[in-house]
């Protein structure tokens, strides 16, 4: 009963010890540790009579006496020492297997990030012109239907005049049309006139032949204006048929006029709508992906803030780590310290554990837990 209650007493302190280290997962482990001691201890002891009947060769224990019995050296060299080893050795094991998954861990997030950021450059690329001021398509095409629009506008205004000034030439151009038989009456008249000048001169050398050598001079005149009467006759054939011709090309005119002022302007207005409504879903499109895109580039800042905290969080690799290392060493050292207690020290089991909890003590104080952090979720942190 000694020895159990001094192995937990011993257990208890440097349980107490690793918590003022701020160590408690050691501590839970140290108790955990010393919970096998009561069944090693518990044992029946090699020593122990083996009958009844020869405890009579024996001296008899007295009860002042009992605080005095041997503690077997197997109890520290063989069951305690190596369980201890066991444990160091399967801290160990977790480390390696921690630092392996973290690392993988740590690659994956930062390929993650690469990729993240190339797909935010190829959402850039896609969005965004070629010229230097980078300009999204979505104002690019603002721009553009905002001129087409314009251009239409001015198009179309144009057009409308066109048809005006054209309805303008169609209306004079009917009336130079309309002239055109007046113009004819005209130089019919004209060579009525030359019909009769020509009679008239024909009577005026007729009665110059009648009047003899007085007559002469007047059948000179007579003649001369008969040969005025058919050049005047000439011209006016030669005009007329002028004129028919500048009739025919002036009703050619006035059928192409009628055609060209035929044309509805109602069709291109239609078109303009159409167009524009074209236009105006293009820009709505292109307005809704630079939305989406910069709802992109949103996510991907959030996606990259989240990698770059699970990243950090990583960091517990380094603080556990170190806490899983300084376990280890006082496991060894523990072990160390244990495996020199043998036999001969069994009559004083209470001072040499105390002497020992006393090196493990002062160990502590000089190599205290590297770690003083508990968390990560303070401080600048350097990533991997």
């Amino acid at each position: 009963m000694l020895r159990l209650l001094l192995c937990h007493c011993f257990a208890l302190v440097l349980a107490g010890i690793l918590i003022y280290e701020s160590l408690m997962w050691e501590a839970i482990a140290v108790l955990a540790f010393f919970g096998f001691i009561p069944t090693f201890l518990s044992r029946p002891q090699k020593n122990k009579l083996k009958s009844t009947d020869s405890s009579e060769d024996q001296p008899t224990i007295q009860p002042h006496q009992a605080d005095h019995v041997s503690i077997p050296e197997a109890l520290f060299s063989r069951d305690l020492v190596p369980l201890l080893n066991v444990c160091s050795d399967d801290l160990g094991n977790v480390l390696a297997t921690q630092k392996s998954a973290v690392e993988l861990l740590n690659n994956a997030f930062i390929d993650t990030n690469s990729l993240i950021d190339q797909q935010a450059n190829c959402i850039h690329r896609l969005v965004e012109t070629e010229s230097d001021d980078s300009k999204y398509y979505s104002e690019v095409m603002r721009d553009f239907a905002a001129q087409t629009a314009t251009t239409l506008d001015k198009f179309i205004e144009s057009t409308i005049e066109m048809s005006a000034s054209s309805m303008e030439l169609l209306s004079k151009v009917n009336e130079i049309h309309d002239e055109m038989p007046e113009i004819a009456k005209a130089l019919k008249d004209i060579d009525d006139i030359a019909d009769q000048t020509n009679l008239l001169a024909l009577n005026a050398a007729i009665e110059a032949a009648r009047a003899g050598e007085a007559g002469r001079g007047f059948a000179v005149v007579a003649d001369e204006v008969r040969s005025l009467s058919n050049r005047s006759s000439g011209f006016s054939i030669a005009i007329q048929s002028r004129l028919k011709k500048i009739q025919d090309q002036v009703s050619n005119l006035t059928k192409a006029m009628e055609r060209l002022a035929a044309h509805d302007v109602t069709y291109i207005m239609e078109s303009k709508k159409t167009m524009n409504s074209a236009l105006q879903h293009i820009v709505n499109k292109a307005e809704a992906d630079a939305n989406i895109t910069l709802e992109l580039e949103t996510l991907a800042k959030s996606l990259e803030s989240a990698i770059y905290d699970a990243t950090r969080a990583l960091q517990f690799d380094d603080i556990n780590s170190q806490n899983l290392t300084y376990t280890i060493e006082v496991l060894d050292f523990m072990g160390e310290q244990l495996s020199t207690v043998n036999d001969d020290s069994s009559d004083n089991i209470e001072h040499v554990l105390r002497d020992k909890l006393e090196i493990i003590k002062q160990r502590s104080q000089q190599k205290h837990n590297p770690v003083s952090q508990q968390n990560i979720e303070s401080g600048d942190i350097d990533l991997f």
